[in-house]
């Protein structure tokens, strides 16, 4: 019975994380997939099926995601509001949004 709650915790994880990249990525447009797949190392067909929810992020991608648009691994996973560790406009000389401190 444990592992049936896991196992959905996961699959909200998992879709939650989908939602704020695509949210950072709208931010960042036209920041494309392949774009960001590139910049977090990963081929464009492995990020698209994370993006698709074929596969999961793991913690190494989630906290590669958080790095690279400098936003806190809760936000990213859904542990906080959307709007209490978004990111604000401001772009960088590599052209991606931020947050200010």
């Amino acid at each position: 019975m444990g592992a049936k709650i896991a196992i959905s915790e996961e699959l909200d994880l998992n879709e939650v994380v989908c939602q704020r990249v695509n949210y950072l990525m709208f931010l960042n447009r036209p920041l494309s997939q392949r774009e960001l797949a590139m910049m977090l190392g990963m081929s464009a067909s492995k990020f698209n099926q994370k993006m698709k929810r074929v596969s999961r992020w793991s913690l190494e991608e989630i906290s590669a995601i958080a790095d690279t648009f400098e936003v806190s691994a809760d936000w990213l996973m859904g542990r906080v509001a959307l709007e209490a560790d978004a990111p604000i406009a401001q772009r960088q000389s590599y052209g991606l949004l931020i947050r200010r401190s």
